[in-house]
């Protein structure tokens, strides 16, 4: 899924920027913690956002590209922090008890929601490749090419005279 954002880019950036700066300043109201110490979840919310960018294409690895990896890393190091910040202090007012319960169900929640969602990706697949394929911008389709000789230029495309192999 595609978010298209219609509009000056300045105008887009500035009201993102701001939305994360309100969410930070009030995920550090509830915890009493300090943004500095909220930050601290920056490095492994990069991780974990990375990471599951790219088992997002794992169905499709040629679509991972490093803007995707980028775009993943930005979003886990300002969106991860401010959500475990509220998740402390929403677990935390359960007693310590229950808090470590929520911790563990809540890896195992995360865990079965990536697997549905891999699942669905996998099964959506094919139907995503044929409308790619139908797309007037598709891309080359990866066959395999018997070139009649070697080229002079390495090119992308396959060689001009070269026949597909069946």
């Amino acid at each position: 899924m595609r978010i298209h954002v219609r509009g000056n880019r300045v105008v887009v950036a500035a009201g993102a920027t701001l939305a994360a700066v309100f969410l930070w300043l009030c995920a550090s109201i509830p915890t009493g913690f300090p943004i500095s110490q909220i930050s601290m979840f920056a490095g492994p919310g990069i991780v974990l956002a990375v990471a599951a960018n790219w088992a997002s294409h794992a169905a499709n690895p040629s679509r991972l590209t490093w803007r995707h990896g980028f775009r993943a890393a930005v979003l886990g190091a300002v969106l991860f922090p401010p959500l475990i910040a509220f998740y402390f202090a929403w677990g935390g007012s359960f007693g310590t008890g229950v808090f470590m319960t929520l911790l563990i169900f809540s890896t195992w929640l995360a865990l079965m929601a990536g697997l549905i969602v891999a699942i669905l990706r996998m099964l959506s697949a094919p139907e995503r490749a044929r409308r790619r394929a139908q797309s007037p911008r598709a891309p080359h389709s990866y066959e395999i090419y018997e070139s009649p000789g070697p080229h002079p230029h390495p090119h992308p495309h396959p060689h001009p005279h070269a026949r597909i192999i069946s």
